[in-house]
């Protein structure tokens, strides 16, 4: 049945822009990255620069520094 099937999430889908898409760290008036290649992918930047390069597409994406 459809319960039993795995859920994956859509590691490009749109995200809340008011909280980090790895560590859910919600977003103030902090520092916020922008995935070059996904619609509205933001992530903070202690998930930048420990985890984006191994968890976000192997590293093939890049992000944009955003202060907001």
């Amino acid at each position: 049945s459809a319960s039993n099937l795995p859920s994956f999430k859509n590691p490009c889908a749109k995200e809340d822009e008011s909280k980090c898409a790895m560590c859910s760290f919600k977003f103030k008036t902090s520092t916020r990255w922008k995935c070059d290649q996904c619609l509205d992918y933001y992530i903070c930047s202690f998930c930048e620069s420990d985890y984006a390069d191994e968890k976000h597409f192997d590293g093939t994406h890049t992000f944009t520094k955003s202060d907001q």
